[in-house]
């Protein structure tokens, strides 16, 4: 290898000589001016390589940052990739949960409505809850008289139909009335 220092003394022995020239070479030695144009030739080799070395290293070094940007990028794209996907996940899910929100805000609503009227059937029920009490009352003492009743009735149907109002009248009261007091069956008809 050519170090600088050897093709700065080279060229410089070149300069100094002004008679060293590559026709001068030529006339004096076909050897020599081979060997003449071969030592240009190094010389020049050596002034481009001193310009193009420090280009190539920053070429080099600029590849190799390309390679580790390109490596980066990858790396930050398909972390970019999943990413994404994730966020179309998640974006599928909260639009699942805000329906699934919305539907049970309706479904509470209307539970809320039907309670609300549940309230107001209640409270209008339970107005009728004291008729109802004497209602029930009247039923209790009436179900005692059922049996004296029943009997009543139907002897009427089956006997005295045919009668006179004044024989029914008088069947009914006196005897048939007496009768169910002295077995004591109670009665509501028969006063």
């Amino acid at each position: 290898a050519v170090v600088s220092t050897q093709s700065g003394i080279t060229a410089g022995i070149m300069k100094e000589n002004p008679d060293c020239n590559a026709e001068r070479m030529q006339d004096i030695s076909k050897a020599g001016a081979g060997l003449y144009d071969y030592v240009t030739a190094i010389l020049g080799y050596c002034a481009v390589a001193r310009e193009i070395k420090p280009k190539r290293e920053k070429v080099a070094k600029l590849e190799k940052n390309f390679q580790i940007s390109k490596r980066e990028l990858d790396r930050i794209t398909t972390e970019c990739t999943s990413l994404s996907a994730e966020l179309e996940d998640l974006g599928r899910r909260f639009e699942e949960a805000m329906s699934e929100k919305q539907q049970l805000q309706d479904e509470a609503e209307l539970m809320s409505k039907r309670l609300d009227a549940a309230q107001k059937l209640i409270s209008g029920l339970s107005s009728e809850k004291g008729r109802w009490g004497v209602d029930l009352e009247g039923l209790l003492k009436r179900r005692t008289c059922l049996l004296g009743d029943c009997m009543a009735g139907s002897a009427f149907l089956c006997y005295v139909g045919a009668f006179s109002f004044e024989f029914r009248e008088e069947l009914l009261r006196d005897v048939w009335e007496a009768d169910l007091k002295k077995k004591k069956v109670p009665t509501a008809t028969l006063r």
